[in-house]
């Protein structure tokens, strides 16, 4: 089990490893689609919005081509020069209509040709502007840029300076014209993370369940296998056990056949029959045993094989322990019988004495020494209660709940599996018990100190 337990772990490890890889993967993905857009629409809204809103604001406000921060590096074929003369004449009339008639990129897609018609005075004026090859040139990245930007993306841009190593994506600004602002092209975009990841979010639940689910998978498998490695050794030891508790009526009976016929006891009555008792009570034992351990291992179909008839308990108690005392080597006053109730039932009379025998069994062999076992029996007029206390050392809380499965023993650090036995008697008790649609509980007494075990079965059968 313990190489199935670390394959597991391995295969979890290396699923967590490949669902990180994925995420990592996925998120530069989108980082750098999303850089790839803000860089695109960067340089469009440079060559583009900015450029013609400039070249608007100057022939409107009728100012020089050249300002203070934005260079237009351009080449009109006809200056509005009449514009001013005209306005000069005519104070007071209105600003003059600017349209954009053309606008023209270059392969790099930076603006080559922009063609804008004025109306003035009912007279349109054309001018054409030729741009350089190489962009745009400007000191620092419009205001304009950065809010539209912030807008659609949900980033910001922060211009990096000559010798910084920048921490996070690089967006370059195409469209500046590199020599005349070595500092605005390129920049630091920040503020991308926490979108990203919210993008992300279908794809963490669907990793966080796969890895869930494939965890659950081999948690159950491992539990499985672990189970049925406990049932085989559990089965291997009963059949060790059951192997040894055989050969003692075995021997034992082979012993007093052996005294009959060699040691004279056909003329001693008493002896004869001494050793045909012994040889029939261990006979009596062995058949107790192969129906002991094959209902036990016939789970749920006891309640069919029942055949019920008019049974006192008290007699049951008395028979059983007339064979546990000579098996054990007791006396009689070792079993307190106390009867506070009329000990007829309804019951099945061979399955009733299995019961019996297996808790006055189990007393007997984890009782103290020497043993002193008390039986009780109580009740009412719709069920009978009978209990057995033993003065061993009781059963410990954490086992009470795991003493009536097939197989199970308890083991003490000090003394193992001293007293032999296969683990079915009392998981055979709670199978009558059920069939005969009664309860059964355990503790450990008060009185004596040892466990304490208690049915209750119904007097009359109940459908």
């Amino acid at each position: 089990m313990q190489r199935q337990k670390i394959s597991f772990s391995l295969i979890m490890m290396l699923l967590a490893s490949l669902l990180v890889v994925w995420w990592y993967q996925s998120f530069a993905s989108d980082r750098d689609q999303l850089r790839d857009a803000v860089e695109t629409e960067v340089n469009r809204i440079i060559s583009e919005d900015f450029v013609v809103h400039g070249l608007r604001a100057m022939i409107i406000n009728q100012v020089d081509i050249d300002q203070p921060n934005v260079k237009f590096e351009v080449q009109p074929d006809r200056l509005p020069a009449e514009l001013r003369k005209r306005k000069a004449a005519a104070t007071g009339l209105r600003f003059p209509d600017v349209k954009v008639e053309q606008f023209e990129k270059s392969e790099d897609g930076l603006p080559k040709l922009v063609t804008i018609s004025v109306d003035q005075l009912g007279e349109q004026v054309t001018s054409r502007f030729f741009f350089r090859e190489d962009g745009v040139s400007l000191d620092e990245l419009p205001e304009m840029v950065e809010k539209k930007i912030q807008e659609k993306f949900g980033v910001l841009l922060f211009a990096i300076k000559d010798g910084e190593a920048p921490d996070n994506v690089v967006v370059t600004a195409r469209s500046i014209n590199s020599q005349f602002s070595n500092n605005a092209r390129q920049y630091e975009m920040l503020g991308y993370a926490r979108q990203l990841m919210l993008g992300m979010l279908p794809e963490f639940l669907f990793g966080f369940f796969l890895f869930g689910a494939t965890g659950f998978s081999f948690a159950t498998a491992y539990r499985n296998l672990r189970d049925q490695e406990i049932q085989l050794r559990q089965k291997d030891a009963l059949v060790a056990n059951v192997a040894h508790e055989l050969k003692t009526p075995i021997a034992t009976v082979g012993v007093a056949l052996e005294a009959l016929n060699l040691f004279g006891a056909d003329d001693d009555p008493v002896r004869r029959a001494d050793y045909l008792s012994i040889g029939q009570s261990e006979l009596k034992r062995l058949d107790q045993m192969a129906d002991r351990a094959i209902d036990a291992l016939q789970a749920g179909a006891l309640d069919a094989r029942l055949e019920k008839e008019e049974v006192d308990l008290e007699k049951v108690i008395q028979e059983s322990w007339r064979g546990l005392r000579l098996r054990y080597e007791l006396e009689d006053h070792q079993l307190q019988l106390d009867v506070h109730t009329n000990p007829v039932l309804w019951a099945d009379p061979n399955y009733l004495f299995h019961l019996v025998y297996n808790l006055l069994d189990n007393a007997c062999k984890y009782g103290g020494d020497p043993r002193d076992i008390r039986v009780v029996l109580t009740g009412g007029e719709a069920s009978l209660s009978l209990s057995v206390a033993d003065n061993g050392p009781g059963i410990p809380l954490a086992e009470r709940s795991r003493v009536f499965e097939r197989f199970y023993r308890i083991v003490r650090p000090d003394e193992g599996h001293r007293t032999k036995g296969h683990g079915l008697g009392l998981s055979f008790v709670r199978q009558i018990v059920e069939a005969h649609r009664g309860w059964i509980s355990l503790e450990n007494a008060s009185s004596v100190g040892g466990a304490l075990f208690t049915v209750e079965l119904p007097r009359f059968d109940r459908p």
